[in-house]
């Protein structure tokens, strides 16, 4: 039987975010305000990636993702770390990656993640700054090694700032409500709520916060996992000369450095999706 060899790399290209702004690596702080940038480190733990050749129905509260003539091209139900270097591809483990799509067209992908997201900078400012660790301050800013949900709830020190680069530690930001704090209780990002999907590279993006079911989250304590659909502009098609699948993540703008409300710098994870595409 074949399989296609699946290669997962970074994708960096510009969308319409609010893009931090830096000149010679130095980056200018968002004062009062929030922007996207590219971390030095991003990871995801990876469960299930799949083809669909019509539109699969959205998981609810009672349950999980449906329909769609799916096929399931990788699966591993402990997770995988997939961790997203610049330019760099890598394979993943060919004992998780299940039969080939059927030859024909495919017109939505999907992708079944962990809600936590890794992420890892050391970045210096053109003015000195307090990070949410208020012991030091200085030009250099750098993550620290902590877990921060996103509902805005922990009160976590995510930031350190000083007047020498200080060491970066590796911030998971868990991902637990698409609203973030202020308006809880949001874990639909599509058609019907929270003012989704999101337009991107290929197609546009609908996602959703999971429980340990793989339903539809109703509470943020509940989430432990986030879905991905995507509708792609151009159909992917799988012909008898198909021999790999690439997924590229782009995450250009994967990390948020923003404003903590005190005039001190947070940092958090930022958008990401993936772009596939077949050999």
């Amino acid at each position: 039987m074949r399989y296609l060899i699946i290669a997962m790399s970074l994708f960096v290209s510009g969308e319409a975010f609010a893009v931090c702004t830096e000149s010679s690596n130095v980056m200018t702080f968002p004062s009062g305000s929030s922007c996207n940038a590219q971390p030095d480190y991003y990871a995801i733990t990876l469960y299930e990636m799949g083809l669909c050749s019509s539109a699969p129905t959205a998981p609810s509260s009672s349950s999980a993702m449906t329909g769609g003539s799916c096929t399931i091209v990788y699966q591993n139900s402990s997770g995988e770390l997939v961790e997203v270097q610049n330019g760099v591809s890598s394979s993943l483990s060919s004992n998780n990656v299940t039969a080939s799509p059927a030859n024909g067209s495919y017109s939505y992908g999907y992708m079944r993640i962990k809600n936590d997201i890794l992420v890892k900078v050391n970045q210096q400012f053109s003015t000195s700054l307090t990070g949410d660790d208020t012991s030091t301050s200085g030009a250099y800013c750098a993550t620290k090694t902590v877990t921060y949900k996103n509902d805005g709830t922990s009160g976590t020190q995510t930031s350190v700032c000083d007047s020498s680069a200080p060491t970066a530690g590796t911030l998971t930001s868990r991902m637990v409500d698409f609203s973030g704090a202020s308006a809880a209780g949001c874990f639909a990002y599509d058609a019907s709520t929270c003012s989704g999907p999101m337009t991107v590279t290929g197609g546009s993006l609908s996602a959703y916060l999971l429980d340990s079911s793989n339903y539809l989250a109703t509470a943020t304590g509940s989430v432990t996992g986030l879905l991905g659909i995507m509708n792609f502009t151009t159909p992917i098609t799988i012909s008898e000369s198909s021999t790999g699948m690439d997924v590229a993540f782009k995450v250009s703008e994967g990390m948020t450095v923003s404003d903590n409300g005190s005039g001190g710098l947070q940092f958090d994870s930022g958008p990401f999706y993936a772009v596939i595409s077949v050999d």
